[in-house]
């Protein structure tokens, strides 16, 4: 019956081969893979009764699944607040290890050694979860309290699931201002203490010019994010190494001692015509006081652009300095000329010593006749003497 049918009817027929044909193709067809789960998103206040209500800015606030590690944020300050915000992700069906949460899985927060469990993960979910360092067993009000490193009481297959909202909140993005002997931009800077964009400013009437680039990690000394970058000139200038001359002025960068990941770019221009003589400006380089000394730090020289470029990966007071070769020795002065006419006087010319020589023969017989002189006279004079003595004993 059904093959007369298709005999008399050849539309019937012609539809009957196209719906096998499609149904092979689909069959044939790969079914895709499912896309990847959306993280699930947790924020909130960090409160601490015994440090005075406010937690410390700063805390390592650690995510767990099944008592393994899978997302890691920091607390950090905001509008008079200590608050957090983590983005737990979805974990991988088609590994053995556990990447994030999956649905119905309990997220667990340690705080400060403290265990407080949060609320059961949903992939795209934006739940706020305060956490109160000094009362874990009220945390967040979601679940009773257990130690750490215990596996968290099953839910109850009557509990409702808290509800699920699709908007996340909005980042938290502040404003920073960079400012450059003068010269300044703004520029924008997450919790964490990365810059949102790269940044670079110059001051054109020094020659001073700082280049960050985009994600880099600024921190100051206490650990949180900067909150503004300045370049200014020195009121003091430490002394300079000996055998050193300083090109410009000192530079003190701030905030002192915060650090940057990855560097930034400091480039210092200088004036060929206002180097020390004798210097060679290949051999120019920057150093950075470090409270008792300078320390160099080396620097590319461009004698094209007249250029020397350094990385910086923390902030000090940095200085452009040309080594100085030593001066030679002064030459004696000379003896000041006599006047013309004047005769030398004994001070200014030495007497010549006179030569010892040895006696001439005419010097010899001198002493002879010097003595034998003598010996004559003497001998008349005793003669004389015996005489008048004779003279005067006669009658």
């Amino acid at each position: 019956m059904k093959k007369r049918m298709l005999q008399k009817n050849p539309m019937l027929l012609l539809k009957t081969i196209l719906l096998a044909a499609a149904l092979i193709l689909f069959n044939s067809l790969p079914v895709a893979a499912a896309p990847p789960a959306l993280p699930a998103t947790f924020y909130g206040v960090v409160t601490d009764i015994v440090a005075g209500g406010r937690a410390a800015a700063g805390l390592e606030v650690i995510a767990q699944v099944d008592q393994q590690t899978v997302a890691t944020t920091r607390t950090f300050e905001s509008t008079g607040q200590t608050v957090y915000r983590l983005d737990v992700p979805g974990d991988d069906p088609d590994t053995s290890s556990k990447e994030g949460g999956l649905p119905g899985s309990m997220v667990v927060f340690l705080v400060n050694g403290k265990t407080f469990p949060a609320t059961m993960w949903q992939s795209g979910a934006s739940v706020r979860f305060d956490i109160r360092l000094t009362e874990p067993e009220t945390s967040g009000g979601a679940l009773p309290p257990f130690s750490s490193g215990s596996i968290p009481p099953a839910i109850p297959a009557t509990v409702t699931p808290p509800p699920v909202t699709t908007t996340p909140p909005p980042p938290i993005v502040k404003t920073l201002e960079v400012n450059i002997l003068g010269s300044s931009t703004l520029t924008s800077i997450d919790e964490s203490g990365r810059f949102q964009q790269a940044v670079t400013v110059e001051a054109p009437d020094s020659g001073v010019r700082l280049m960050i680039a985009k994600d880099t990690l600024a921190l100051g000394n206490d650990g949180l994010p900067v909150t503004s970058i300045t370049v200014e000139p020195a009121a003091e200038t430490p002394p300079l190494p000996e055998g050193t001359a300083l090109m410009g002025p000192a530079l003190n960068m701030g905030p002192e001692g915060a650090t940057f990941s990855p560097p930034v770019i400091l480039i210092i221009s200088y004036q060929p015509e206002k180097l020390p003589q004798e210097v060679d400006e290949e051999k120019l380089y920057v150093a950075y006081w470090n409270g008792a000394e300078w320390t160099s730090i080396g620097g590319i020289v461009d004698t094209q652009a007249k250029t020397v470029t350094v990385s910086l990966s923390h902030f000090s007071t940095y200085a452009l300095l040309a080594p100085v070769p030593a001066a030679p020795p002064p030459a004696p002065e000379p003896p000041p000329a006599p006047e013309p006419g004047a005769p030398p006087s004994a001070g200014s010319v030495p007497a010549p010593e006179p030569s010892p020589s040895a006696p001439s023969q005419f010097e010899g017989i001198s002493w002879l006749l010097f003595l034998a002189a003598a010996a004559i006279i003497l001998g008349i004079g005793t003669v004389v003497m015996v005489a008048r003595r004779l003279t005067k004993q006669r009658p």
